[in-house]
Order: C-alpha cells, then sequence, then structure tokens
C-alpha cells in the first residue's frame, strides 16, 4: 500500500474518487475487495440508477477504508421547487465500504466513518444509505440515534473450504433428492464465458420479468448489460439445460475467490421442474465460499428457505440509513407528501430510504429497502 501514499498526501484524512481515476484500481489492489467495488460495477449502476459514481477513501498510514457510492443529485418529482437534491446511495448488490487487513480493531472504522458523513455533510448531501458485504465488512457498529440508523439480516453463506462430500452433507437431504431426480430428467447445468452465456440469459430473464411483471426502471435493458463488458473476466453465466435447451440462468461474478449471484431466471415453461436447484449446486470449483444472499427484503420468507437448503453457514448483511440534513430532510418529506396527496407516515411506512424519494404505490422491496438482487 505505499506506493499510494503520495496519492494521498495534501488531503490527509479523506478524497473523494471519480469511477475513472487510476487511483481507483490502485487502491483496490491493496485491499479485500468485491466485483461490487469494481469502477465499471459502479459505473453501470449509476447510469441505470442516475447518478454519478464515485468512491470516498480515508487514510490513516498504511490503513486505508475505501466506500463506493453513487451520488444523486436531481430535481425531484412533485417538489421541483426544492431546487437539486443532493443525496448518496451505495450500489446494488453489497458494496459495502471496505478496508486494509486488521485495521478494524483500533477504532480505525470508526474514524473512517464519521469521516465519511462528514465529507458528504460539506457536500450538501441531505442522506445516505449504504449497504454492507456480508463477507468483508467494514462499516463499524452503529450507535443508536434517531438520524443514523442500522438494520441487520442473515444471508446464506456455502464454505467451499472443506471436503466436497462435507460440503454436499449441508445440503438438505429434501434438496439432494430433488436435484437427482432433476438430473434423471435429462437437466444439467454448464458454465459460460459472459459473452457467450448473455443472449440466453437476456432472453430468460425478460421472459421471467414478464411473468412477474416486472418493467421499466426496474428491469435491466441491453446498455445495463453492456455497460457491465469492462467485467466480463469476472463474470459468467450459468445455465441449466433441458434436453440440450435452456430453461435457467443466473448471472455470476467470481472475484477474491468469492461466488455471487447477480441476476437471473427461469423459463415459464420448465417452472413446474424448478431447474434453478441445479444452479445453486454447480460450478462452485475453484472458489473458497459461494454468496447466496437473504431473503426478500431481508425477510424470514421462502426465498431465505430455499437458500438455506444448500447449507448452514450464515453471514450479516447491513444496512445503514443517515439524515445527514435533518430539517431539510424533513422539508423535503412533507414536500413530497403533499404533492402526492398523502401524509408523510404514508411515505415512511413504504419502508423505503429516503422518504422523499418513496412512491406510496409501488411495494417497499426496491433498492433503500435493504434488498439485493438475489
Amino acid at each position: 500500500m505505499r506506493s499510494i501514499d503520495p496519492a494521498m498526501k495534501g488531503d490527509p484524512g479523506g478524497r473523494w474518487l471519480r469511477h475513472d481515476d487510476p487511483l481507483w484500481p490502485a487502491m483496490l489492489a491493496g485491499l479485500p475487495h468485491d466485483i461490487y467495488h469494481q469502477p465499471a460495477y459502479l459505473h453501470a449502476e449509476a447510469r441505470w440508477q442516475g447518478g454519478r459514481p464515485e468512491a470516498f477513501v480515508y487514510a490513516e498510514g498504511e490503513d486505508f477504508w475505501f466506500a463506493p457510492c453513487i451520488m444523486r443529485r436531481a430535481r425531484l418529482p412533485g417538489i421541483e421547487a426544492a431546487g437539486h437534491v443532493l443525496d448518496m446511495v451505495s450500489p446494488y448488490g453489497y458494496p459495502g465500504p471496505v478496508a486494509t487487513a486488521g485495521s478494524a480493531a483500533s477504532g480505525f472504522c470508526e474514524r473512517a466513518f464519521a469521516a465519511f458523513l462528514a465529507a458528504l455533510r460539506q457536500r450538501g448531501a441531505v442522506s445516505a444509505f449504504l449497504r454492507s458485504h456480508p463477507c468483508l465488512d467494514a462499516l463499524p457498529p452503529i450507535a443508536g440515534s434517531p438520524d443514523i440508523t442500522e438494520r441487520a439480516w442473515a444471508t446464506v453463506l456455502i464454505e467451499l473450504d472443506a471436503d466436497l462430500d462435507v460440503v454436499w452433507s449441508g445440503v438438505s437431504r429434501r434438496r439432494r433428492q430433488q436435484i437427482a431426480c432433476a438430473r434423471r430428467a435429462g437437466m444439467c447445468a454448464r458454465r459460460l464465458a459472459f459473452a457467450d452465456g448473455l443472449p440466453w440469459l437476456r432472453r430468460i430473464y425478460d421472459e421471467t420479468m414478464e411473468r412477474v411483471g416486472v418493467g421499466g426502471h426496474e428491469r435491466f435493458n441491453a446498455a445495463y448489460f453492456r455497460a457491465l463488458d469492462p467485467l466480463a473476466a469476472h463474470l459468467e453465466v450459468w445455465l441449466v439445460e433441458l434436453q440440450g435447451v435452456p430453461v435457467a440462468a443466473t448471472l455470476v461474478s467470481r472475484c477474491g475467490g468469492l461466488v455471487q449471484t447477480l441476476v437471473g431466471g427461469t423459463s415459464t415453461a420448465a417452472l413446474p421442474r424448478s431447474p434453478d436447484r441445479l444452479l445453486v449446486s454447480a460450478h462452485a470449483s475453484g472458489a473458497r465460499a459461494v454468496h447466496l444472499g437473504g431473503g426478500v427484503g431481508g425477510r424470514d420468507d421462502g426465498v431465505l428457505c430455499f437458500k438455506s437448503s444448500f447449507g448452514p453457514g450464515r453471514a450479516r448483511f447491513r444496512t445503514v440509513r443517515a439524515v445527514l440534513d435533518p430539517d431539510r430532510y424533513a422539508a423535503l418529506t412533507q414536500a413530497r407528501a403533499a404533492s402526492l396527496g398523502v401524509d408523510v407516515r404514508t411515505l415512511e411506512q413504504t419502508g423505503y430510504f429516503p422518504a422523499y424519494r418513496a412512491e406510496p404505490s409501488a411495494e417497499a422491496t426496491g433498492a433503500n429497502t435493504g434488498t439485493a438482487r438475489q
């Protein structure tokens, strides 16, 4: 990490990086990280969410703390009179702050987080929403405060450093039987490079989104997937085929020995056969762990139950909601509620943060309720 130090001089404490700053990949080379911290991933997410990809870096001697961000500045619908509103949001997934190994014990992460919030306030940000990384969490414990709150959920993590038979024994008996049955029925899983598997992934993903009624801004388009091209070395598509025809697909990342499932779907015709069971159990060779994520919106639901059947391992995912300018936050939320003809409580009950961006008619399963895609 010493080679990075000169770039940090003259700005003791913290500094902001653009996604095209050469210091960004240089920082990651010396930090434990995942695909969610790569500048190309932030760039794709920022284009989709509508914002600017940046990162905040805090340094003390040999220790570094790195937080990827999407900075959003916009006139909000219904409250244009408030002018441009600036807030910060983590990209989707598990992009939480990461830090040099061993730095957490000294209170370093607490100081880094405080500097991060101070830097956001200095820029005039009204609020900040952060997601942690369940395996690389450098967010400090959040003390009770009306303006900074934390939520935590269990996610499923399958460690692969044990003997394969031991890993397989962690899969529930019922799930093993279903996987064996699917294989006898002629299903098989295979792994493709990102470019080769993308056409099948998009076809199955689009069919899945049509079936569940997801459209518009909540649905990834061709431009989003094209923006992931620079990450092709870290991406692959897992397919389940039935008699040679792909019937399920998942976009998977591999970074630092960790496998993450990003987005996928199942063809309507194959739903009764549940081919996704083979996706979860296939082709994790060469990885130290597979992170399957949790339930929808952090709930203890059928999705979490399904994932839990593949192993007993658990990780902890957290989100942090910070109101950086309480007076302006309250005023914006009140103005937004008035523009929609509802009261403030209705916006708050959506579970969306910040409340001044909430849509009361939408179910609270979106970007800022703490969910990831898988």
